[in-house]
C-alpha cells in the first residue's frame, strides 16, 4: 500500500536510526546470508571485499563471487517496524504519503501546496533529529565524498 511504499523509500535512504555496522558470518558453503530486514548493504571498515546485496545473499563485486572465505564487516541499512521509528521519521512518512494521495485528487491544488509545505517542514524536523543524534564529518578523500558517520 501507499504508506508501506513511502516507509520503505524513506528508510532505504539510510539514517542514523537504521544503519548498523555488523560482521556477517559465513554459511557452510561460503555464502553469506543477509538478515531478513536488510534493505541495503555497503562496504564496512577493514574489509578486502566490496559486498552488495543480491537477493538474500552478499555478492562481492571486487572478486565477482558469492563465495567468501571469512566473515565480512558491512554497513546494513535495515528496515525497522513503523512503530520503532523516531517520531520525526513517522511524521515525515505520514505527510509524504498524504501528499502523494492528494496528488491524485482533482482540483486539489490548494491542498497540494499546503501539504508540500508540511512535507518540507517534516523533512527538516527529521534532518534536525538526524544531526542531533549522530556525529558526522566530511571525508577528504575522493572516494568518500559524502558525509560519513563516525562513532
Amino acid at each position: 500500500d501507499l504508506l508501506d511504499n513511502i516507509d520503505l523509500a524513506v528508510q532505504a535512504q539510510g539514517w542514523g536510526f537504521n544503519v548498523e555496522q555488523r560482521e556477517l558470518a559465513l554459511e557452510g558453503d561460503g555464502t553469506i546470508l543477509c538478515p531478513t530486514d536488510t534493505i541495503n548493504v555497503h562496504k564496512g571498515e577493514e574489509t578486502e571485499t566490496d559486498p552488495i546485496k543480491r537477493g538474500s545473499i552478499l555478492f562481492d563485486r571486487k572478486n565477482r563471487t558469492t563465495t567468501f572465505t571469512e566473515p565480512v564487516n558491512v554497513l546494513l541499512t535495515v528496515r525497522l517496524d513503523f512503530d520503532d521509528l523516531p517520531e520525526e521519521a513517522r511524521r515525515y512518512i505520514f505527510v509524504r504519503a498524504g501528499r502523494s494521495l492528494v496528488a491524485n485528487w482533482e482540483n486539489a491544488e490548494i491542498l497540494w501546496q499546503f501539504s508540500k509545505a508540511d512535507e518540507v517542514e517534516a523533512r527538516a524536523d527529521l534532518m534536525k533529529e538526524e544531526l542531533n543524534q549522530n556525529c558526522y564529518t566530511l571525508a577528504n578523500s575522493a572516494e568518500q565524498k559524502n558525509a560519513r558517520r563516525y562513532n
